[in-house]
């Protein structure tokens, strides 16, 4: 397993390309920010500081377990209006447009999430304790 398959704070997730995913979006104070696929929150961690105090971040994600993830995000995110949506990010979206919700960013971070794979439990995992059968089957 990897070391950091028992942690859970926040601080311990490096989002990837943050610099890059920050100066495309390019956030600035009084924006609403959709984080559709919340995970750890690193994103948003990033895009609520650019927010500076003023706007609003509404962060998805289809995992219950993250919401402790999202409580430590709010936390740190003094001034912004931040709202979690359970759900699949595609029903989700649709469901904040058809209520006249309009965002001026919105991050999709399509990659392989290493909450899946560092947690066996999770469904999605390289590790095993199981041996492998290898042998070919003849027929």
């Amino acid at each position: 397993m990897l070391p950091n398959v028992q942690r859970t704070d926040a601080a311990d997730h490096v989002p990837v390309l943050a610099e890059e995913v920050r100066e495309f979006l390019d956030v600035q104070p009084g924006e609403t920010i959709v984080d559709a696929t919340f995970g750890a929150g690193g994103h948003s961690r990033l895009l609520a500081a650019d927010l500076q105090g003023s706007g609003k971040l509404v962060a998805i994600d289809r995992d219950p377990s993250v919401k402790p993830y999202f409580d430590r995000m709010k936390a740190s995110a003094r001034g912004v209006q931040t709202r979690f949506l359970r759900g699949d990010y595609g029903v989700v979206l649709s469901q904040l447009a058809a209520n006249g919700v309009q965002a001026d960013a919105v991050l999709l971070d399509l990659g392989l999430s290493s909450m899946q794979i560092d947690r066996p439990e999770r469904g999605f995992s390289y590790a095993t304790d199981a041996p492998l059968d290898m042998r070919m089957d003849p027929s």
